[in-house]
């Protein structure tokens, strides 16, 4: 009897991305804690196998020359995947980052972005042939923003641990959240002049419809809903009516409500998810109680999984070579690399000594090239191409559907290449060069820690992280710190970690109990730009904190004016120092 294979999409898709889920899980820590990769590029890669072996050609997508139902399923899965990435992005940054920092985040988000734009256009109109200025203003808004997800392998990895001060990972991941929105009104100003009659109707619409409307109005709606929704959490918790699930789900469900109402609003859905995340622990109540938890992580890893096998599976490659539209192998290459090293390094360099929580030129040029272009391009992509129907007679808007599948996807690659996969690379040439950490100060004397003389090894050192002063405690500091305790120590700390093996072996650090989503950054210490002591008023200590707090370091905390930054302790100060 002949067995006839059910070849269906469904089935395709759910053999192919359990596979993945599988192989990469089983090396997961290896590749996380060792190679300092993320899974992005992985999934990446496994969507473009499948595209070439396995998928059919309907689940592939086509240049937007045409209309492709595709675009809207990808515009709906960013929007979900991005939006709900974005609340926990907000979640986890320190109590009231955005309060302040709103310096350094305005610079960033407005003259930063903006020269973005511009050289971005610049670089687009001079690489490719005979394209207008409104197209490539267009198609430069898709890539202006820095992309949250990429950014973890910067923000939260090992290598970050090591190497990257807290103060500016947490400045990137507030960035990256904020800025995937803030990109709308510069596509939206150039669309405008391209469909309107005249610059003064195009002007009115911008600003109406897309400053007031879609943005300022996204942010109201963000922060309505986030305090809301904690006010509604914390009744819940004080009544005794929740489950740990359903709480520790509370901001992934708020994020899947935001896209859903923005969509119905027509607001700026992902500016409001980013928004919602703070709102909803402005008092950081839910992030501390939720931070030793690893269900945000597991659903960064299946966020990003899927989108990024999708990404892989949908790439143009026939439309990288299309004389006719002025794309070459040549002309992208170009294109790229112009994009990778004038995009976003000369805003950086020009602005850096406005930005309060950037210390010198070594910090701005890092931060200036560690700015991927990811998942927000690519909705921005499937956004452009529902502006711009398939149908419209005009010249620009088919130019603009043309192009902006084949330069985007190149600019997504190329990112992943020279801002993902580079990170094991600069790791090696670390140590080559002997350079212990890209930290531009030094702890002061007696900074290093919250915690009492009597502590252990492993409290002092998770204590020191938190004051941004250490490296995160993790497996490939097991060993060493393990050592340095007492007998007694030892043999309960291995109690506590340890684990017995499928073969009855009892394992003393078995990978699979140790986390790999690292904490985004200090959450405990703040530090004025004056180096004053932390604020008492915005200290919040954890509940694991408070337990190993003792009386004399909680009555250090007094006495600190407001204006503290959260710059981490290793500055010795805030983040000034220009």
């Amino acid at each position: 009897m002949a067995i006839e294979l059910e070849l269906t999409p469904l089935n395709v898709i759910a053999a192919s991305f359990g596979t993945f889920l599988l192989a990469y899980g089983a090396l997961s820590h290896f590749i996380k804690e060792r190679l300092y990769l993320g899974e992005a590029p992985f999934a990446l890669l496994f969507g473009i196998a499948l595209q070439h072996y396995g998928v059919p050609g309907e689940l592939k997508g086509a240049p937007g020359h045409g209309a492709d139902p595709l675009d809207a399923f990808g515009l709906g899965l960013s929007r979900f995947i991005i939006g709900t990435q974005l609340v926990l992005v907000g979640v986890q940054l320190p109590y009231k980052y955005p309060k302040t920092e709103w310096r350094s985040l305005a610079v960033l988000l407005l003259p930063v972005m903006t020269l973005m734009w511009g050289m971005t256009t610049l670089v687009t109109w001079l690489a490719l042939p005979d394209v207008p200025v409104l197209v490539a203003l267009v198609i430069a808004a898709a890539v202006t923003p820095t992309d949250p997800v990429l950014s973890s392998a910067i923000v939260k990895g090992s290598f970050a641990d090591q190497y990257v001060s807290p103060r500016i990972r947490n400045l990137i991941s507030a960035e990256s959240g904020a800025n995937d929105g803030f990109a709308l009104p510069f596509m939206f100003i150039a669309a405008s002049l391209l469909k309107e009659e005249t610059p003064a109707a195009a002007l009115k619409s911008w600003v109406l419809e897309t400053c007031l409307w879609s943005v300022f109005g996204s942010v109201v709606f963000g922060a309505a809903l986030g305090y809301g929704a904690n006010r509604l959490l914390q009744l819940a918790a004080d009544k005794h009516l929740i489950d740990k699930e359903s709480f520790l789900l509370y901001a992934v469900a708020l994020g899947v409500l935001i896209v859903g109402l923005g969509g119905i609003l027509a607001t700026d859905d992902l500016l409001a998810c980013f928004v919602a995340g703070n709102a909803l622990t402005w008092d950081d109540w839910y992030r501390r109680e939720t931070e030793e938890d690893e269900l945000q992580n597991v659903t960064d890893l299946i966020c990003n999984s899927v989108f990024f096998t999708f990404v892989g599976v949908t790439v143009p490659w026939s439309a990288f070579n299309d004389p006719a539209l002025g794309l070459t192998y040549g002309n992208l290459t170009l294109l790229c690399v112009g994009v990778l090293f004038l995009r976003r390094v000369p805003a950086m360099m020009l602005f850096y000594r406005a930005i309060p929580q950037i210390a010198d030129s070594g910090e701005a040029l890092f931060m200036g090239w560690m700015a991927p272009i990811g998942a927000g391009s690519i909705f921005y992509t499937f956004l452009i191409l529902e502006e711009f129907k398939a149908e419209s007679e005009n010249a620009d808007d088919l130019r603009i559907r043309a192009l902006v599948k084949p330069v985007i996807y190149a600019l997504v690659l190329s990112s992943i290449v020279a801002h993902t996969l580079m990170v094991p690379v600069i790791k090696l040439g670390f140590e080559w060069l002997g350079i212990d950490s890209i930290k531009m100060y030094e702890p002061a004397p007696g900074e290093g820690s919250l915690a009492g003389g009597n502590e252990s090894i492993e409290q002092a050192e998770d204590d020191a992280y938190e004051a941004g002063a250490g490296p995160a405690p993790g497996s490939h500091h097991a060993g060493s710190r393990l050592s340095q305790l007492s007998e007694g120590a030892q043999q309960r700390a291995v109690e506590e970690h340890g684990a017995y093996l499928s073969s009855g072996k009892y394992d003393p650090h078995p990978s699979w109990r140790i986390s790999s989503g690292h904490k985004l950054g200090p959450h405990v210490v703040t530090r004025g730009h004056d180096g004053t002591d932390v604020q008492q008023h915005d200290f919040q200590p954890s509940a694991w904190q408070r337990n190993r707090m003792s009386r004399a370091s909680r009555g250090s905390l007094r006495g600190a004016p407001r204006g503290a930054d959260y710059g981490s302790l290793e500055q010795g100060g805030g983040g000034g120092g220009h």
